[in-house]
């Protein structure tokens, strides 16, 4: 018995910790190392279209598990866990060669938040491979200087700050994104949450490597619309009315970036409307791939 597990889900329903469960007995991690990194993943194996979930902040697929249940149906998903790194150059790098080593040559990619990020720089890199991208609540690269100013000086007070502080700060920032999320539901997922932490899956170590990404991904990625303009990718960009979890303009900046991009957005559907509005997503993702 896992008595962490037990405490931190105390509040969860029977039914629902027995699927969470459940899950994770079905869907363990495997393994790679690639250049150096250990690269755990979850691959179910089975389906025609191949998509990679690329996970946000918190870094691992665990918050994900419903949608990534769902799509399992009709998809076989690849959904790594990302390795301590602030480079996007390896997180892009070890994403492809994760998909080489276990065959997969075309794919749909889809990365909200942190994950959008993620999902653009593997996009620009192997256009020609990636049928679909959906980028969901997230931005895209800036040459405005006071978004380079911000990232560097929250890395430089992260750096300062003793671990408990950073992640208390951590988990309340975190838990401002569940907003939107159904009573019923939020339980589980102030549980899953916090078990981050408790894990030590996230630490100052893995804060530092946010904003050190983000600062990479800023700082030295360029692309720009004329560039998605020669793909044959097909781009869908999702957003929600009232989302905490990105800056002003960010929405827009992100529709300028792709075009002809095909776009939807959630009204109250905060930032993860993938667990807010589980439904409606699913099938505009659905709908989209199947395009």
């Amino acid at each position: 018995m896992d008595a962490l597990f037990d405490r931190l889900f105390a509040n969860v329903s029977s039914t629902q910790r027995r699927e969470i469960l459940n899950f994770r007995e079905t869907h363990q991690f495997k393994t790679r190392e690639i250049a150096g990194n250990t690269w755990e993943y979850i691959d179910t194996e089975e389906g025609n279209i191949n998509l990679v979930m690329v996970p946000g902040g918190m870094r691992r697929p665990h918050i994900g598990w419903r949608m990534l249940q769902a799509f399992e149906k009709r998809y076989r998903v690849i959904a790594p866990s990302y390795p301590t790194t602030g480079s996007m150059n390896v997180l892009r790098d070890g994403i492809i060669s994760l998909l080489d080593e276990i065959g997969i040559h075309r794919f749909a990619i889809i990365g909200s938040s942190y994950g959008g990020v993620v999902a653009q720089c593997v996009l620009h890199a192997v256009p020609d491979r990636i049928t679909h991208a959906i980028l969901a609540n997230t931005g895209t690269i800036s040459e405005n200087p006071d978004i380079i100013k911000r990232l560097e000086r929250g890395l430089r007070i992260i750096r300062m700050l003793p671990n408990r502080v950073v992640t208390w700060g951590g988990l309340r920032s975190f838990k401002k994104l569940l907003d939107g999320i159904h009573t019923e539901q939020r339980d589980l997922y102030d549980a899953l949450l916090v078990e981050h932490f408790a894990r030590k899956w996230l630490t100052k170590k893995e804060f530092v490597c946010h904003y050190q990404g983000l600062l990479d991904f800023h700082s030295n990625f360029r692309f720009s619309p004329e560039d998605s303009l020669t793909y044959s990718t097909k781009v869908l960009l999702i957003d929600s009315s009232h989302d905490p979890g990105v800056l002003d303009g960010a929405s827009a900046a992100l529709r300028e970036m792709y075009p002809n991009a095909t776009t939807h957005t959630f009204l109250e559907g905060g930032h993860m409307p993938s667990i807010s509005k589980a439904d409606e997503f699913k099938k505009v993702i659905d709908d989209f791939l199947l395009q």
